[in-house]
């Protein structure tokens, strides 16, 4: 009897060694987790810091009181060095950009085509960013309202007022990430002008603007002369800028965009109105040609 309490006992300890080991390597598998977890948001939170540091910076140049030691704001890449990173920096300006809200739909076929659509897959993106727009339920032609969004299992439907964001363009039906790179780089939500300002065009818009300026008696004049943007030095007082900011690093490539208007007041010149991370590489064929021709041009 004492034999068999014996073993029985020698089991338990046994079993109560298993469970203390496995408990052990429960708790240092959960630290490492926590200490890997603590040291990703600690790099996050440095990568943060860096990015808004270097926009600080920038923008500050912009008052430099010798113009020629202002950075372009024609998209060129900056180089900064920060917190012991290395970061590129570009800045451009909203003004050279095509407004969702506010342009003809002529305008923003053109764009969808020099994305690189077609006249048919260009009317349609359109046609859904207008009954996105607009204050009723009634579906235009290839267009899609709260019941083909209800039908495709989205979350969401329309917005049935002007867009807020150029994100919210990555909700519209149909609408694929290359697609969405492209328009996001010509087009923005911040002028409330019908037409950009043409000295001041980013590489994509140049490109819709000609295809406009052919096909349409009645667009802006001079757009084609614009191809070659003014690139000197202006008043950036009022002026709604973008900042791409990225911090080299070996197999790296987020990107974060701030959109911000400068107010005039030095104690606080940027007033930020939107900001977000990109990752990979650009998805829009038709963005790299038109900035290898806006460079061949210049």
């Amino acid at each position: 009897m004492r034999r068999r309490s014996g073993g029985v006992a020698l089991v338990a300890v046994l079993w109560g060694v298993l469970l203390l080991a496995a408990l052990a390597a429960g708790v240092t598998a959960l630290v490492r987790t926590e200490n890997a977890r603590a040291g990703i948001d600690s790099d996050r939170a440095k990568l943060q810091t860096v990015v808004d540091s270097a926009r600080v910076l920038i923008v500050r140049r912009l008052f430099d009181p010798k113009p020629e030691r202002r950075p372009p704001l024609d998209g060129s890449a900056i180089p900064l060095e920060w917190g012991g990173e290395t970061v590129d920096v570009s800045l451009t300006l909203e003004s050279g950009r095509i407004d969702l809200n506010a342009a003809s739909d002529e305008m923003l076929v053109a764009v969808g085509e020099a994305a690189g659509l077609d006249s048919r897959q260009s009317n349609a993106w359109v046609a859904k960013l207008r009954d996105w727009q607009d204050a009723d339920d009634a579906r235009g032609q290839d267009g899609a309202e709260s019941a083909e969004y209800r039908a495709l299992g989205t979350p969401y439907g329309p917005r049935n007022g002007p867009l807020k964001s150029i994100r919210e363009l990555r909700l519209l039906l149909g609408m694929t990430d290359e697609l969405y790179q492209c328009l996001a780089a010509s087009t923005t939500v911040y002028t409330e002008s019908p037409a950009p300002d043409v000295s001041r065009l980013t590489a994509l818009a140049a490109v819709a603007l000609s295809k406009l300026d052919k096909s349409s008696p009645g667009s802006p004049p001079g757009t084609v002369a614009a191809i070659i943007p003014n690139l000197g030095p202006i008043d950036v007082s009022g002026q709604v800028i973008r900042v791409a900011v990225r911090v080299v690093r070996p197999k790296s490539n987020r990107r974060d965009i701030l959109i911000g208007r400068m107010s005039g007041r030095l104690d606080q010149p940027w007033i930020t109105l939107d900001q977000w991370s990109e990752t990979g590489e650009s998805r829009c064929p038709a963005l790299v040609v038109a900035r290898q021709s806006d460079q061949v041009a210049r």
